[in-house]
């Protein structure tokens, strides 16, 4: 049969500039994770800007970048694990620092992504780290969902 497995090591994906990225893992079988994936916004650049004697204008102009917004990561399959070591997530990444010597500041922090996973619940067992976080576990979500949450829904869908 088939299964997908990602044991103990990083799975990361990256898209342009910084953004999270996207990943879809479907199997007809079973999805066991043990190690992290990851759809992680990039960290926004620092403002890198030293003194301003020089140039004769302290603070100079300019701020730290903004970090990139997590990606989206969907896993569907009946079964679906996620062991305690396991991690998945789609975080922004954090903003750069900024400098004495910049009058911007430093960058704020990408948004959150998007975490979709579809099991049939009574074949799922969750226990690593979400982010989004999760609402009820395995436990397919109502509705539209909650905002800055996982969706889960029962497999197939």
């Amino acid at each position: 049969g088939q299964r997908t497995s990602l044991e103990p090591r990083t799975v990361f994906f990256e898209g342009p500039t910084g953004f999270g990225g996207a990943l879809r893992v479907w199997s007809a079988t079973s999805i066991v994770i043990n190690g992290r994936v990851l759809a992680d916004g990039g960290e926004g650049g620092d403002a890198n800007i030293g003194t301003g004697r020089n140039a004769g204008c302290d603070p100079q102009p300019g701020a730290a970048g903004g970090g990139g917004s997590g990606g989206v990561i969907f896993l569907r399959a009946p079964s679906l694990t996620v062991g305690p070591r396991g991690r998945v997530s789609a975080a922004g990444g954090a903003g750069g620092f900024g400098s004495l010597h910049a009058s911007g500041g430093a960058g704020g922090p990408g948004g959150l992504g998007r975490l979709r996973l579809s099991a049939n619940p009574a074949m799922c067992q969750l226990q690593g780290q979400f982010v989004p976080s999760l609402v009820a576990g395995c436990a397919p979500t109502a509705g539209a969902g909650s905002p800055g949450r996982a969706y889960v829904a029962a497999f197939p869908d």
